[in-house]
């Protein structure tokens, strides 16, 4: 989280915690705009929240994908790979029904 801010400050994390989600995606999504090729961690940091808003928002698809990103360079990002893990779980159970 301390990533997370310090790339742009608090204000997507603000938006984000108060449920105002469109605009917390936005402004993460912008903040990805601004960040240099190498700088992984924000990288990671913002695709986290990221899927999670994507998460809040019923998403499935767009969290998933922006999980992949942060398990594609650390897979042991805090709980991307639980979070994938419950998110295709729960595709793979949909889709045999």
């Amino acid at each position: 989280m301390a990533a997370v801010q310090s790339a742009y400050g608090h204000l997507p994390l603000s938006f984000e915690a108060n449920q105002a989600l469109k605009l917390a995606d936005r402004n993460y999504r912008e903040a990805l705009k601004m960040l240099e090729p190498e700088d992984k961690e924000h990288f990671n940091a913002l695709h986290y929240r990221l899927g999670r808003v994507c998460e809040e928002t019923g998403d499935k698809a767009a969290a998933i994908q922006h999980y992949e990103e942060v398990a594609a360079i650390d897979y042991g990002f805090g709980d991307v790979a639980q979070r994938l893990d419950a998110l295709t779980r729960d595709d793979d159970a949909g889709s045999s029904n």
